[in-house]
């Protein structure tokens, strides 16, 4: 046998005997940024990844928390993919995004990033999710930011700055949910993203990977809109754009959809169904779907 035909045989015996070893990115939809007084940021959707070829100790999975494992997969069998919507804006948590089925093991696998929450407002505070939102207000008192998920977010920022209420005496009167006792102004705060809580206005850092080739930031937490009431005058903070699963601007906007990427050797072909792929790619010797609606499944083969 010539040294070409050598060459083809064995590559095809690597490819039959090569493991279906699948590496994933997931993300929840970012939660809506919130929609009244201070309009603080939603949070970013939760982030949960196995990428990390190189086994880098500054490369994360949410929350900074270590990178999970790929899972090996069996051929002709079908596997469940999700991709969540972002929060409308308003009070309006983001959807939970996932991949999950049995591998080939015999185990049950579901990797589920949850849904960003909302960010607060006048009369209501921020609520937990993948990150959670910033926080809110009633009355006079602060509402408290909404948290985040273990390894996949961080809490929103709280409020901060408040102004005395309107009229003591008329408060006083009146009732602590009254006009009267509302702040003459008050920062709103930044909701949590996956890499860093949110702060003062500003939300939340996102988390960068490559597993699509180019160092892509996920998951940034939705900013303020600035203060509000009398005094109202202020900018409001810094804007991440971009990115799947941020979480919504407060006063302004809902949560971005999620979105699941997964990568896998390009010796295996695949069909998928309900799902809407937004790129394929091939990277070295693997191929790249890249996931941002639906919810379906994958057979590989």
């Amino acid at each position: 046998m010539d040294p070409i035909t050598q060459f083809i045989f064995a590559a095809a015996a690597g490819a039959i005997g090569a493991e279906l070893e699948v590496n994933f990115l997931v993300v929840g939809g970012g939660g809506g940024g919130g929609n009244s007084g201070p309009q603080s940021g939603g949070g970013a959707g939760g982030f949960i990844t196995s990428w990390n070829p190189n086994n880098y100790s500054h490369i994360y999975s949410g929350a900074q928390s270590q990178t999970l494992s790929p899972v090996i997969l069996s051929e002709n069998a079908s596997y469940n993919v999700s991709v969540g919507a972002g929060g409308g804006y308003g009070q309006n948590n983001g959807s939970d995004s996932s991949f999950g089925g049995t591998d080939k093991a015999g185990n049950t696998f579901n990797h589920q990033a949850e849904g960003g929450g909302y960010g607060g407002g006048n009369g209501f505070g921020g609520s937990s999710g993948g990150s959670g939102g910033g926080g809110g207000l009633i009355g006079n008192i602060y509402q408290s930011p909404g948290q985040g998920t273990a390894n996949q977010g961080n809490r929103g920022y709280g409020l901060t700055g408040m102004g005395p209420i309107n009229n003591n005496y008329l408060c006083s009167l009146y009732g602590g949910n009254s006009y009267w006792c509302q702040p003459t102004w008050v920062s709103g705060g930044g909701g949590g993203g996956s890499a860093s809580i949110g702060s003062l206005q500003n939300g939340g850092d996102a988390t960068y990977s490559d597993i699509i080739g180019t160092n892509t930031a996920y998951a940034a937490g939705g900013v303020a809109e600035g203060t509000y009431g009398n005094n109202a005058g202020n900018p409001p903070g810094g804007y991440q754009t971009g990115n799947s699963g941020g979480g919504g601007r407060g006063g302004q906007s809902g949560g971005a959809d999620g979105v699941v990427i997964l990568r896998f050797p390009s010796s295996f072909s695949y069909s998928t169904s309900g799902l809407t792929v937004a790129q394929t790619l091939t990277i070295g010797t693997d191929t790249v779907l890249e996931f941002t609606q639906g919810a379906g499944n994958i057979t590989f083969s």
